[in-house]
């Protein structure tokens, strides 16, 4: 499911997430949580009672100045009582 909403939105593209969250929905893209700072995940995706987040690079594979951003994406998405079953990845 895609939150399809200006970037600007941010109260209703976090209304929508949690929306989707508790609805169990199989894979969120655009997913957007904030804790103290705001964060878009690029997909979030339902594995039995949590999920598995994905940020979205347009690299041909996963290097290793991701790992900042992916961790900036866990943290943010457990700050808001997101359950991660898998680290983050880049793809």
């Amino acid at each position: 499911m895609l939150i399809d909403l200006p970037h600007d939105a941010r109260a209703e593209c976090v209304a929508a997430t949690r929306k989707l969250l508790d609805a169990g929905t199989p894979a969120i893209f655009e997913a957007t949580f904030i804790a103290t700072i705001l964060r878009r995940d690029r997909r979030a995706q339902k594995q039995g009672d949590g999920y598995h987040l994905t940020e979205v690079k347009s690299s041909s594979s996963q290097k290793d100045e991701h790992i900042p951003d992916v961790a900036i994406q866990a943290r943010v998405a457990a700050a808001c009582g997101v359950r991660s079953r898998r680290p983050p990845c880049c793809t």
